[in-house]
C-alpha cells in the first residue's frame, strides 16, 4: 500500500473515533448520561438500654462554698444520652460530670435525671451537706493543716490522767498521758509537773539505786533520768506492748511483754535480749530472775540476769485439776535467803493440800523443798518483802478476815490483827513494804507501818485503788465522784499519813467511761445523744464538742438500739410486754409499739432492733421457758405493728428493707425478697459485723481480726490484708475504717484493696468507729472521742 493511500485510511479511523467519542463540534454531541442512584439512608442505632438503677457518684458533704463534682455510676457513656443535674438551688447543669459550689452552707438534694434515645428515662437523688463539719472540727486537731486529720471532742483538753507512780525515799516519780510527768524530791510532800519527755504516753516508771529512774512509753522508747526524773533522755527502744517494767539492781531491767517472753537489759535499757522466762514472778537486786518456763511446766532460777547458773523449781501450771500448781509467794534476797512457796489447787471441797517451801540460801544455786501443812484456808495475795517480813489475807467461811504475819520466809506466820467482819474488812498492799500494810474497815482506812504492833486510822481518804508505802511515806490512787462523774486523783504523804498533798483530779466529765450505749449522730452529723449508765443523756449539737446532760423520765428510760438514715431513733422497752419505741425528735417524745407476746406461759425478749427507716425493719427475738430459749428473725415493713417470722437467725444484717444476710447454726444466708427465700452462702466463720454498699460489694470482720471482701453479693468472700483490729465501718463502697489497739487507725479509699494507717494523735485504745460520711467519722475509745471532718485526712 502506497503511503498517500495509507494516510486516507488513518484520516478515516480518526474521524469515526472522534464521532463515537462525541467529538466533532455541536452537532455532533451524544446525550449525558443519567446521574448515579443516591446512597442508602444510615441505620438508626438502638437507643441505650437502661439500667433498673442508679447512682450518683460523688461526695455527700464539703467544706463552705467548696467546688464538687459528681458522675452516675453504673452507666456507660453513650452518644443518645441526655443528662439533667439539678442542685436544690435553683442552678441546672446538662453535661455528663458537672462540677458546682453552692453559695451558703446547708443540706442540698442532687438529683440526676438520665434519657436515652428512645425518650425512657431514670432518676437518681443525693441529699449533699455543705459547711456541716464546720463545727466538728474539734477543740485539739493533729493534722497538718487547720480543722484536718483526727481532732479531739470528747473530752476537752484537760489534765492528763497519771497511769503509774513510785516512790523511794526521797524520789516520786508520777508518769501518764501524753508524757505527763511530775516529780517529787522530798518523799511526796511536793509535786512539780515536768515539761514531756515524749510527744506520748507514759506507762511504766521504775526507780533504782540514788536518783536513777526508768521510764517506758506505750511506742516502746526506754527513757533514762539521773536526777529524780526532771530531766530524761531516750537510751532504748522494746516492742511496743510493755505490761511490766522492773528493776533488777545495778541498771538492769526487765521488761515484760503480754504473751510473749520477758526482755532484760543488763546496760541500763540501751540493748535487750530475750530472757527465756514467759511470766517473771521477780527479780532481785542481785540481778536473779524468777519465773515460768515458756511451756508452763516448771518455774526457772536463772541468776545473772540468765547468763550465770540456772535452777528449776518444780511446779506445773499445765497439769490436770487437782494438779495445777502454782506459786503463792515469792520474795527474800540472795544475800540471805530466796524464797518461792507453791502449792496444788487441790479438790473442790476437799482437804486441803500441802504447801512447798522452796529457799536458797546461795543465790539461788542450790534448792531445798519442804512440804509445810497449810496454814490458811485460803491464800489471798501473799507479800514477802526482800527482808522475809511479809503478809496474807485469810478470808474464814466468808464471815470474817484475819490478817496474818510472817517474818522469817514464810516458815511460820501469826495472826496480825483481830478478826475483822468479811464485809468490812479490805486489805491493800500493792507495792507495800515488809512492815506496812493498810485496811479499810468500818472506821476507814487504818495504816500500820511495825508490822502490825500498832494500827491508825488515816483521816480524809475514801475509795483508794493504789497504795505505795516506803518508810511511812504513802503514794495513793483515790477513786471519787464530782458532781455525780467519777474521776480518779493522787495524793501522796511524807508523814505516814497526817497530812497530804493533791495532785490535779487526772479524770474529768464528760467521758465514754460514763456511757452505756453510744455515742449516736443524727444525719446532720451535728446533733448527737449517748445513754449514761443511769439512763439519762448526753446531748450534742455540734458533732461532739460539747455535751449536756438530758434528764429522763423513768417512763421513758428505753434502751436505745440505733439511729435510721432518716433520723429515726429506735429503742427496746424493758418490762414484761415486749415491746419497741421509735422518735422522730431525738428522744424529746417517744411513740410506744407493743408487740405480740409468746403464747403458753412463754417469755419473749427482744434482743436486737435492726431498722431501716421509721417503717422497714429487722427484730432478733427469743422465746423462753424454765431457761430453754428459741431465736427467731421477725420482719416488719410498718413500724413493727406486724411481723413475720423468718427464721431462727442468730445474727443479720441488712442493706436495706428487702436485701439481708444472716446467721444461724448452719452458716450464713442471704435473702433479696424481704426474707421471703434465703440463699446459703459459702462462708463459715462467725462475723462481728458486716457491710454492703451495693447488692455485690460487701465487707465481713470477723472474730479473729480479720476483714472478707465479696464482689458478687457473698457469693465468695476474699480476705484483705487490714491487720485485724476492734471494729470496722465503711462510709460507701470505697471508704472505710479499722481501727485498733495503740490509737491504730487504717483507711481505705479503694474498696478495701489496700489500706494506710492515719494519725490518730493518740495511743490509747480506739473502740470502734461510726461515721456520717466519708469525711465525717468518729473514734471512741473507753473514755475519749476523736472525729475528723477530712477523713482523717491530713492537710487541705
Amino acid at each position: 500500500m502506497t503511503n498517500r493511500r495509507m494516510r486516507l485510511v488513518a484520516a478515516a479511523w480518526t474521524m469515526a473515533l472522534v464521532a463515537a467519542c462525541g467529538g466533532g463540534g455541536a452537532g455532533g454531541e451524544s446525550p449525558t448520561p443519567p446521574p448515579p442512584p443516591p446512597p442508602a439512608p444510615a441505620p438508626v442505632p438502638a437507643p441505650t438500654p437502661l439500667p433498673a438503677q442508679i447512682t450518683i457518684d460523688g461526695p455527700r458533704d464539703a467544706p463552705s462554698q467548696a467546688s464538687l463534682s459528681w458522675r452516675v455510676r453504673d452507666l456507660a457513656a453513650a452518644p443518645d444520652l441526655r443528662y439533667e443535674w439539678t442542685f436544690g438551688d435553683g442552678e441546672r447543669s446538662d453535661v455528663a460530670q458537672p462540677a458546682h459550689a453552692w453559695s451558703a452552707d446547708g443540706v442540698y438534694e442532687l438529683r440526676v435525671t438520665v434519657r436515652n434515645g428512645a425518650g425512657a428515662t431514670i432518676a437518681a437523688t443525693a441529699d449533699v451537706y455543705i459547711g456541716r463539719h464546720a463545727a466538728v472540727a474539734g477543740a485539739e486537731c493533729r493534722g497538718s493543716a487547720p480543722g484536718s486529720g483526727w481532732c479531739w471532742t470528747l473530752p476537752q483538753p484537760r489534765p492528763r490522767p497519771i497511769a503509774e507512780g513510785v516512790l523511794a525515799g526521797d524520789v516520786g516519780i508520777l508518769v501518764g498521758e501524753a508524757g505527763a510527768l511530775w516529780v517529787s524530791g522530798d518523799g511526796g510532800a511536793n509535786w512539780a509537773r515536768q515539761p514531756a519527755p515524749v510527744d506520748g504516753d507514759l506507762l511504766h516508771v521504775v526507780l533504782g539505786e540514788g536518783r536513777d529512774a526508768w521510764a517506758i512509753a506505750r511506742s516502746g522508747q526506754v527513757l533514762y533520768s539521773d536526777d529524780g526524773g526532771r530531766q530524761w533522755q531516750r537510751v532504748g527502744q522494746v516492742p511496743s506492748g510493755v505490761t511490766d517494767l522492773s528493776h533488777g539492781g545495778a541498771g538492769r531491767l526487765a521488761a515484760q511483754l503480754a504473751g510473749q517472753n520477758a526482755l532484760v537489759s543488763e546496760d541500763g535499757g540501751r540493748s535487750w535480749r530475750d530472757s527465756g522466762l514467759r511470766g517473771l514472778l521477780a527479780f532481785t537486786r542481785a540481778g536473779t530472775m524468777i519465773g515460768w518456763r515458756p511451756d508452763g511446766r516448771s518455774i526457772a532460777v536463772l541468776r545473772d540476769t540468765g547468763r550465770g547458773s540456772a535452777a528449776t523449781i518444780p511446779c506445773d501450771s499445765t497439769a490436770e485439776w487437782p494438779r495445777i500448781c502454782e506459786p503463792v509467794a515469792v520474795g527474800g534476797d540472795d544475800a540471805t535467803e530466796l524464797v518461792v512457796i507453791t502449792r496444788e489447787k487441790g479438790e473442790d471441797g476437799g482437804p486441803l493440800p500441802p504447801w512447798t517451801r522452796h529457799s536458797s540460801r546461795d543465790g539461788g544455786r542450790q534448792w531445798i523443798a519442804e512440804t509445810m501443812a497449810a496454814p490458811f484456808v485460803t491464800w489471798d495475795v501473799a507479800r514477802l518483802g526482800a527482808d522475809g517480813q511479809g503478809w496474807n489475807r485469810e478470808l474464814r467461811h466468808n464471815e470474817y478476815v484475819q490478817l496474818w504475819r510472817t517474818a522469817d520466809g514464810g516458815r511460820t506466820w501469826s495472826q496480825a490483827t483481830a478478826n475483822w467482819p468479811a464485809t468490812d474488812l479490805v486489805v491493800y498492799w500493792p507495792a507495800v513494804d515488809s512492815r506496812s500494810a493498810i485496811v479499810r474497815d468500818s472506821r476507814g482506812f487504818v495504816l500500820t507501818t511495825d508490822g502490825g504492833r500498832t494500827w491508825r486510822v488515816i483521816p480524809r481518804l475514801r475509795d483508794v485503788d493504789v497504795w505505795h508505802s516506803a518508810g511511812g511515806r504513802l503514794l495513793v490512787k483515790e477513786r471519787t465522784t464530782q458532781n455525780e462523774e467519777p474521776f480518779e486523783r493522787w495524793l501522796s504523804s511524807a508523814d505516814g499519813g497526817n497530812n497530804w498533798t493533791e495532785l490535779p483530779p487526772t479524770r474529768l466529765p464528760p467521758t465514754s467511761s460514763s456511757w452505756a450505749f453510744g455515742p449516736w449522730f443524727m444525719p446532720d452529723g451535728t446533733r448527737g445523744f449517748a445513754v449514761r449508765w443511769d439512763h439519762d443523756w448526753d446531748v450534742t449539737e455540734d458533732g461532739g464538742v460539747h455535751w449536756t446532760r438530758r434528764r429522763i423520765a423513768d417512763n421513758a428510760r428505753f434502751t436505745v438500739q440505733q439511729v435510721t438514715a432518716d433520723g429515726t431513733v429506735w429503742a427496746i422497752v424493758p418490762g414484761a410486754m415486749p415491746s419497741i419505741a421509735r422518735s422522730q425528735d431525738m428522744g424529746l417524745t417517744w411513740e410506744r409499739i407493743d408487740l405480740a407476746p409468746a403464747s403458753g406461759g412463754r417469755e419473749t425478749i427482744i434482743d436486737k432492733l435492726l431498722f431501716v427507716d421509721a417503717r422497714d425493719g429487722w427484730i432478733q427475738m427469743r422465746d423462753c421457758m424454765y431457761g430453754l430459749c428459741s431465736s427467731s428473725l421477725m420482719k416488719t415493713q410498718d413500724g413493727g405493728r406486724t411481723l413475720s417470722s423468718l427464721g431462727s437467725f442468730q445474727q443479720v444484717f441488712y442493706r436495706n428493707g428487702a436485701t439481708g444476710i444472716a446467721r444461724d447454726l448452719g452458716g450464713l444466708y442471704r435473702t433479696q425478697d424481704h426474707g421471703a427465700t434465703w440463699q446459703k452462702l459459702p462462708f463459715d466463720e462467725p462475723y462481728v459485723r458486716a457491710f454492703f454498699s451495693s447488692a455485690s460489694e460487701g465487707w465481713l470482720y470477723v472474730r479473729n481480726g480479720m476483714v472478707r471482701r465479696t464482689s458478687d453479693g457473698g457469693t465468695t468472700w476474699q480476705p484483705v490484708d487490714a491487720q485485724g483490729g476492734n471494729d470496722l465501718w465503711f462510709a460507701d463502697a470505697m471508704h472505710g475504717w479499722i481501727v485498733g489497739d495503740g490509737g491504730r487507725v487504717m483507711a481505705t479509699t479503694d474498696g478495701g484493696r489496700t489500706w494506710t494507717r492515719q494519725e490518730s494523735g493518740t495511743e490509747r485504745d480506739l473502740e470502734r468507729v461510726r461515721g456520717a460520711s466519708a469525711n465525717l467519722v468518729w473514734l471512741i475509745g473507753r473514755d475519749f472521742v476523736l472525729t475528723t471532718a477530712t477523713g482523717g485526712r491530713e492537710g487541705p
